[in-house]
């Protein structure tokens, strides 16, 4: 089981400081889930991982600039699970995942173009 932390949580914690602070009690609360927070910088990933968490999710950050990301965090933080989300689709999944990240979080696929099926009735 995880935790997945979102921008409207930090608002709710008074802004990313305030959400920051909390990350300790939270990981003693909650030590039977890994705690997944959403991040839009390598400072904000950099930020929650010194507070203990377990995981950052990458929301729309590019592969080139995630690439580098990547490897700033796995040097600093190598149990640090990173996962890209946000714009991956079946036409750059593979670039995402050459950057390193551990998972990749779609929802692409649930946005397939309709199939154009046909039913037909007859009378026996």
């Amino acid at each position: 089981m995880r935790c997945l932390a979102f921008e409207q949580h930090r608002v709710f914690c008074g802004g990313f400081d305030g959400f920051v602070a909390r990350i300790p009690d939270w990981r003693k609360r909650v030590c039977e889930k890994k705690i997944i927070v959403e991040v839009a910088s390598l400072a904000e990933a950099q930020a929650v991982a010194r507070a203990g968490v377990d995981g950052v999710q990458f929301d729309k950050v590019q592969p080139a600039e995630l690439r580098g990301w990547v490897t700033a965090l796995k040097q600093e933080f190598p149990k640090l699970t990173l996962i890209a989300a946000g714009g991956v689709n079946e036409s750059n999944a593979a670039a995402y995942a050459a950057t390193g990240v551990n998972a990749l979080a779609t929802s692409s696929i649930y946005f397939g173009k309709p199939a154009d099926i046909r039913a037909e009735m007859q009378v026996l």
